[in-house]
């Protein structure tokens, strides 16, 4: 597990205290590299991310002073035009799972987190309907186990915490890997996913999920543009973007006809 100040770890947890959020450690998976044959994975947790890519540049201290700016390294300034390598030891760099969630006729459905939503620390707008660090167990890989298997099940997990469609509502498509820049790289893997459920029933769903409290308002159906991006949190812009070129390619989704 990557190391992190604890000082600045103790004060965002006090942050988040302060707005009633008290953050539950997990089982992580963290990307040391990937090549054309082999993801290299590690042991992580919940804390570690929270503590470093996704508090990257929130001010911990009276003084402003940032987790980034404590590891004072060149490839990790903003301005900096490349990311830092995936075995950067100073970050947690877990991998984290998202959805685009289409319906049978192009719609695009987009959710807002809570405010007080722990894994939205420093970010708002439209995110996918259901996204998350991938709770895979480490000690359950098994050698030469497709990674993208147990990554596809990590997401259907987060599906039925977040939005729980019935399975034979829905299909799920593995869509690619990619790193985010806000947050130093994170990798994140992104899907989609074509429902036959319509607007008014992934709302009902929606209001019994188990991790309902996560987000606010009702699910939003918006096609993505330039003119909009404003209203994405970087996650959700990402998702859409992705997902429709695979929905393209595919011909899923009412793309293509």
């Amino acid at each position: 597990m990557p190391e992190f100040r604890q000082e600045f770890f103790n004060a965002l947890l006090q942050q988040l205290n302060d707005i009633g959020k008290s953050p539950t450690n997990g089982p992580a998976l963290r990307i040391v590299s990937i090549s054309e044959k082999e993801v290299v994975i590690q042991e992580s947790n919940y804390f570690s991310q929270l503590a470093t890519n996704l508090a990257i540049d929130v001010p911990l201290h009276s003084s402003s002073s940032t987790y980034r700016q404590a590891l004072m390294k060149p490839h990790l300034n903003k301005n900096y035009r490349s990311l830092p390598p995936l075995s950067e030891y100073g970050l947690a760099n877990t991998l984290g799972v998202a959805v685009m969630l289409y319906g049978e006729q192009g719609e695009q459905y987009f959710r807002v987190r809570d405010n007080t939503a722990t894994n939205r620390v420093g970010e708002h707008g439209l995110v996918p309907a259901s996204s998350g660090v991938a709770k895979v167990d480490f000690q359950s890989f098994q050698p030469g186990q497709l990674i993208v298997d147990c990554l596809t099940e990590a997401m259907e997990k987060n599906i039925a915490e977040e939005l729980p469609m019935e399975s034979n509502k829905y299909t799920l498509y593995p869509v690619c890997i990619s790193r985010e820049l806000s947050r130093c790289g994170k990798p994140q893997m992104f899907f989609c996913a074509v429902t036959s459920h319509t607007l008014e029933e992934l709302e009902e769903i929606a209001r019994s999920a188990k991790h309902k409290n996560e987000f606010k308002g009702a699910i939003v159906n918006i096609i993505r543009s330039p003119s909009n991006i404003d209203n994405f949190a970087s996650e959700g812009y990402a998702a859409g973007f992705f997902g429709d070129k695979f929905c393209k390619v595919n011909n899923l989704a009412g793309f293509g006809t």
